[in-house]
């Protein structure tokens, strides 16, 4: 309220004060002069008491006229009104006091007093605002006054401070006014109409009388100078320009007035916009160029009052967005992973540079990830800017770095790994890239905190090898060049890194770098098995190349394959590094790829292993297996995404941080292990492993409980589990044993300390070691117990006893045998104790349902240290 009175007050300062008067009662019968009534004037009449009637009988609709008043301020309307009926909603009427236009029936600016339009007993009179088509209430006055026909004096004040008051007389003598209410409102000082308005159905429309107006005011006396609002550059010859008032036609159309620097002087024609003249057109006869900066220089200028324009100065730019090449504008910075930061704003952005000589508007253009679109507005980027993009929320953050736009959203980045496309309005392709973390070239960065720049724009050759991580201190480069700019020449030929075979009539080649796609249908691809290649194509954001070769390839065979001719995307020619040796990979059965070792429970701070070994004779690739602890696929996790051979006798771990197997396992073998992103969360006490290849088929299954360690333990935390017999079975529990001691309770990526390959047996049965010691040192911890008969079908039962008959250990209790197999003793008794030093009689036992018996006693001696 303060701040709007300020504001009104100054508006006195710029303006000066007259006094109109306005006074009609229609006694010289007419409405046509002093003053002249304009509007409907066919629906009105002077009636023979010299009253202003309505007179449209027989029609249904709305009547108005107007009168010409500038009474705004300091002001006072008094008039007569009778309606010979009773108000409606559809019948009722309207004196408007001030208003900016003389059709009262239109959009306007101004206030009016409306009598009746409620019903019944509510019908009253008050005062409104209209804003347009908006009618604001001010004043609500006191309800039933106009009810039943009414006839009545209105009055309405408006002072110095903008205190309105509505008063009515309603007496049937006209003693006196009583007040209906009071308002502030300082919305409208000006007026240029002031009128009536009737809305009223047939039966009404002759029953509408004014008389006796009486209006007296203060108006403003314009003696503020015009300024230039807007101007708009339309074409390469015309500006468009919009001034605060209406302007005097002698001085607006004067070209004199209106000069531009560079040359290209005054307008030859300046017409209206319409019939406004307060916008005005200019046309030049010399073009304004793109790209350039021009001054636009005003004066002499007056509005329709004469007051003249202040010497005006406007500087415009004229450009015309180019059409757009691919890679004009390049992606040439984006920050995925924000956290932590090293300095700049914690959210993502993108950065675009203009590698062009070309000037673009990027309205409509398009940034996408392929799952959401974002929509740039209108923005303009000279060669060589850069311009920042980020979401709206963050666009303060980001200005201070450089140019910067904010949408409403912008595509989310994967931290690990998306795509980035930049779309013309036509979704033509400016540039795309896909990075992935390697995107880096940086592991220590891998985490956060670090933009991903590109480092030579000028390069033809695209893709990850032109991108790495910011080495700026802060994590990155926005609105400015890039950290990593190089744009050396390419000199050096392109390297074969890998070649693997998809499938047997698939091989695929990557390179270190990108290759001329032209150059792959002409480059020559040797084979040592002399297969020959139909089709190449590119892949991997052309890194890689894929052959389509016949006849197939022959599995578990080494193929050495070497290219010639080929260049990469700055042409040089494949040089030394041509040649790579690869294998075929068979597919693999149940058990060819078995679990051969698990630590589920591993000590404080510590992560679990997965090892695997290979026990048949073929080369399997591991890409797109799974270790999973349930049997839903729906929960199979892939942990190997990369291609991973393993041969025969192999093996390999599985952890999710390798570094902190070895840490607390020194002996380790690291160079076995596959660092995996996400392997199952195994329970202590009792869980399943399930190894699971990529056509999602059960190679091998291990369910394991924590009473399958050696129960002379202190403690099993950090003690891996490991397969005794790699032949041997993993469902049966006791080819399983807690890991020597003398290792460091396991044996990630090498042989198992309680390795035990079963001998065959000499006869029916035997026994290897004949001597063993139980005390888990990885030598000779338990006993195998090795039997064959020539047909299946036995049912067998095997004790242990000591010196004195007594049992010590019943190992198998009627179980059928296979035709072969072993079972293994880890020297505990019944009673989970360790047997003491000595020597043991087995009884084996084994019948069939011919009645056959094969009964067997073999000494068996348990050695050791005595206390």
């Amino acid at each position: 309220m303060k701040t709007t009175y300020l504001l009104f007050c100054c508006l006195f300062a710029w303006a000066a004060i007259a006094q109109t008067t306005i006074s009609d009662d229609f006694s010289d019968g007419n409405f046509s002069a002093n003053p002249k009534w304009i509007g409907d004037t066919a629906k009105f009449k002077i009636d023979v008491n010299n009253q202003l009637q309505l007179n449209d009988l027989n029609a249904t609709g709305i009547a108005y006229l107007s009168t010409k008043s500038t009474a705004a301020l300091k002001a006072s309307w008094q008039f007569y009104v009778r309606l010979d009926f009773n108000p409606s909603g559809s019948n009722f009427a309207k004196v408007y006091l001030l208003s900016s236009q003389s059709d009262l029936t239109q959009a306007l600016n101004g206030y009016f007093v409306r009598i009746g339009g409620q019903s019944g007993t509510a019908d009253d009179v008050r005062l409104y605002r209209q804003d347009g088509s908006t009618e604001v209430e001010l004043i609500n006055g006191s309800d039933g006054t106009v009810g039943f026909s009414p006839e009545l004096l209105v009055k309405v004040t408006r002072d110095s401070l903008n205190n309105w008051e509505l008063s009515i007389d309603t007496s049937s003598n006209f003693s006196g006014f009583v007040t209906q209410g009071t308002a502030i409102d300082f919305t409208y000082s000006s007026s240029n109409f002031m009128g009536v308005y009737c809305d009223f159905t047939s039966t009404r429309s002759d029953k509408f009388y004014f008389d006796d107006f009486v209006i007296t005011g203060e108006v403003f006396q314009d003696t503020v100078k015009p300024q230039l609002t807007d101007y708009q550059v339309i074409d390469s010859l015309t500006l468009q320009l919009t001034f605060s008032e209406l302007l005097s036609n002698s001085s607006a159309t004067i070209a004199a007035n209106y000069q531009v620097n560079k040359g290209i002087g005054a307008p030859n024609s300046i017409n209206y916009v319409g019939t406004d003249s307060s916008s005005l057109m200019l046309t030049f006869s010399t073009p304004f160029q793109n790209g350039e900066d021009y001054e636009l220089s005003i004066q002499g200028i007056q509005d329709r009052n004469g007051n003249s324009i202040n010497t005006a100065l406007q500087v415009f730019s004229y450009f015309v967005s180019a059409i757009p090449s691919f890679r004009d504008v390049q992606i040439n910075e984006f920050y995925p992973d924000f956290s932590p930061s090293n300095g700049l704003p914690e959210v993502e952005y993108i950065e675009l540079y203009n590698a062009s000589n070309k000037i673009f508007d990027l309205e409509n253009w398009k940034i996408t990830d392929g799952n959401s679109i974002s929509i740039l507005s209108s923005v303009r980027l000279d060669p060589g800017e850069y311009l920042i993009i980020c979401a709206e929320d963050d666009t303060v953050a980001f200005s201070v770095f450089g140019n910067t736009l904010g949408l409403g959203s912008l595509p989310t980045l994967n931290n690990n790994g998306d795509s980035i496309r930049l779309l013309y309005t036509n979704n033509q392709l400016i540039d795309e890239l896909y990075y992935e973390l390697n995107s880096y070239k940086d592991e220590s960065k891998e985490d956060g905190g670090w933009s991903i720049e590109q480092i030579n724009p000028k390069s033809k050759c695209l893709g990850p090898t032109n991108y790495r991580a910011s080495v700026n201190a802060i994590g990155g480069t926005p609105g400015q060049i890039n950290s990593v700019f190089d744009d050396t020449p390419d000199l050096t030929a392109p390297e074969l890194l890998s070649a693997r075979a998809l499938s047997a009539d698939i091989v695929k080649l990557l390179f270190n770098e990108v290759v001329d796609t032209s150059s792959i249908s002409i480059a020559t691809y040797r084979f040592s098995t002399g297969n020959i290649v139909n089709a190449a194509h590119s892949s991997d954001a052309d890194t890689a190349i894929v052959l389509v070769v016949s006849p197939p390839l022959d599995s578990g065979k080494l193929i050495t394959i070497t290219i010639e001719d080929l260049r990469d995307c700055s042409g040089n020619l494949i040089g030394n590094q041509n040649s790579f040796e690869f294998i075929l990979p068979e597919r693999a059965e149940a058990s060819d790829l078995v679990i051969n070792e698990v630590l589920f429970n591993p000590r404080t701070g510590g992560d679990d292993f997965v090892e695997l070994y290979n026990r048949s004779n073929k080369i399997l690739s591991l890409k797109g297996w799974a270790v999973n602890n349930t049997d839903r696929l729906a929960y199979k996790k892939t942990v190997i995404n990369s291609e991973y051979l393993v041969y025969p006798n192999q093996y390999v771990g599985l952890t999710e941080n390798i570094n902190n197997i070895s840490a607390n396992y020194p002996l380790t073998k690291t160079e076995n292990f596959i660092e995996v992103p996400d392997l199952p969360s195994f329970n202590n006490d009792v869980d399943t492993v399930i190894l699971i290849d990529a056509n999602n088929t059960t190679i091998d299954r291990f369910d394991y409980t924590e009473d399958m360690h050696f129960e002379l333990l202190n403690d099993d935390d950090g003690v891996s589990l490991e397969r005794i017999n790699p032949d041997g079975s993993s469902k049966d529990p006791n080819n399983f044993h807690s890991a020597a001691e003398s290792v460091g309770f396991a044996t990630p990526g090498f042989e198992n300390s309680q390795y035990f390959k079963t001998k065959a047996p000499r006869g029916k049965l035997s026994i290897d070691p004949k001597t063993f010691s139980p005390d888990n040192d990885g030598l000779d911890d338990v006993l195998s117990i090795n039997y064959q008969f020539d047909a299946p079908g036995y049912v067998a039962n095997v004790t242990i006893y000591d010196r004195n008959g007594r049992q010590i250990k019943k190992l198998v209790n009627n179980e059928l045998l296979g035709k072969k197999g072993n079972f293994i003793w880890d020297g505990i008794s019944d009673d989970n104790q360790k047997a003491r030093i000595g020597i043991y009689v087995l009884l084996f036992e084994a019948f069939n349902i011919d009645g056959d018996k094969e009964v067997f006693k073999l000494p068996v001696v348990i050695a050791g240290f005595l206390d």
